[in-house]
């Protein structure tokens, strides 16, 4: 867990799999900050463990066979996406990623965006987690994949 005043310049990634001069993965979506905020949202068989870095679109390419075989089978994933405005949106998903041609219930699972831009150093995560008015939470397919229903543009619900 991370304390208050830690410089990010001294320590390293927070998350196993890559560090934050790995430039194979840059830029890194979810970074020390952004995972601080998320992890007090996260599940009690998570607050123990570390997270490592299965997939990124720019190390493994735009593939959801990539996808699958790298990160498929992860038990508890956090998806992190920047859009090229630098808005920074994503998903925390309780159950492994599985093809189905239908949607999944995974109850523990959140939608989330960031507060702020991306360059701030704290960044505050707005969360949205299910709210049991359906099973739309996660959908894997060889054509897409989706989590959640969106509502509005970086504003959704379960």
């Amino acid at each position: 867990m991370l304390k208050p005043g830690v410089d990010f310049d001294k320590v390293s990634f927070f998350i196993l799999g890559t560090n934050k001069n790995d430039k194979a993965c840059m830029p890194h979506v979810l970074t020390p900050p952004i995972m601080q905020s998320l992890y007090d949202h996260l599940p009690d068989s998570c607050l123990q463990s570390n997270f490592w870095l299965k997939y990124s679109l720019i190390r493994d390419g735009a593939s959801i066979k990539s996808l699958e075989m790298k990160s498929g089978l992860a038990q508890h994933t956090v998806m992190a996406i920047e859009t090229l405005h630098g808005d920074v949106f994503g998903c925390f998903m309780s159950k492994p990623w599985l093809k189905n041609n239908q949607y999944r219930h995974v109850g523990e699972s959140f939608l989330w965006q960031m507060n702020g831009h991306r360059k701030i150093e704290e960044s505050d995560v707005d969360v949205f987690p299910w709210t049991g008015e359906n099973n739309l939470c996660q959908l894997f397919r060889k054509d897409k994949i989706a989590c959640g229903r969106v509502v509005s543009f970086l504003k959704a619900t379960f």
